[in-house]
């Protein structure tokens, strides 16, 4: 498994990139990611979708609102998962432009 970061004043992007561990269909990948997501009780909901990413809205303590995006990019037998870091806790808005420029 590889990682990187490409980060800057307004945004943060991790791409972890693997071997396919089973599937390379990227629709799979993004329902897999999906449903681990949906299954945290910090999960709130999917703000945004398309075919193969999503952004989604966490409920943390202090009733705090944090986003993130999973995005899933094939290339071979490599998969690379995109997403931003929680921890920083960028407003939607920004969560959303890290989502459609990384589709770009």
């Amino acid at each position: 498994m590889d990682e990187v970061v490409v980060e800057g004043s307004n945004f943060y992007v991790q791409i972890i990139a693997q071997d396919a561990l089973g599937t390379t269909d990227r629709k799979a990948l993004k329902a897999e990611a999906m449903a681990e997501v949906k299954a945290l009780k910090e999960f709130s909901a999917i703000v945004e979708e398309n075919d193969f990413g999503f952004v989604f809205e966490s409920n943390w303590e202090g009733s705090t609102k944090g986003y993130n995006f999973r995005y899933f990019v094939v290339h071979g037998s490599r998969v690379f998962d995109f997403r931003t870091n929680t921890v920083a806790n960028y407003p939607k808005e920004q969560v959303q432009a890290m989502f459609a420029a990384i589709q770009q």
